[in-house]
């Protein structure tokens, strides 16, 4: 997809890509989550379909791999490096909602979750097409 994106991007064109974060998924295995990851765990939990018998981050983990067919999940550096293996460069990280390009603001679709729950599972990257 991403070279795919470069090849039909114009010199200096911007591509955005905002996924979930690997990094978040096992931030919510560790002992010392933050409220907010504790919160997550308890909604996703209560969400699925059959709802998890408890909440417990590998249910929650299993659920959002399996469950919304992901085949790869990224981390930044692995993100980048697809990035620039793509040809992009200027790889930058974002907030959900941010960029330094107009265009590129308020994407997300930010209430389908509760509040601070896409911002806590999503990465985002912007890069470049020299």
């Amino acid at each position: 997809m991403l070279n795919e994106c470069f090849r039909v991007m114009r010199s200096g064109g911007v591509v955005r890509t905002t996924t979930p974060s690997i990094s978040f998924l096992i931030r919510l295995c560790v002992a010392d989550r933050t409220q907010l990851e504790d919160q997550y765990v308890a909604w996703a939990a209560a969400s699925m379909q059959p709802p998890a018998p408890a909440p417990l981050a590998a249910y929650v983990v299993n659920n959002f791999v399996r469950g919304w067919g992901h085949q790869f999940i990224y981390d930044r550096p692995s993100l980048t490096l697809a990035l620039t293996r793509a040809g992009f460069a200027n790889v930058t990280e974002c907030k959900v909602l941010e960029s330094r390009h107009a265009m590129l603001r308020n994407l997300e679709d930010v209430p389908r979750l509760p509040p601070g729950f896409l911002e806590l599972e999503s990465m985002v990257l912007e890069a470049t097409k020299p």
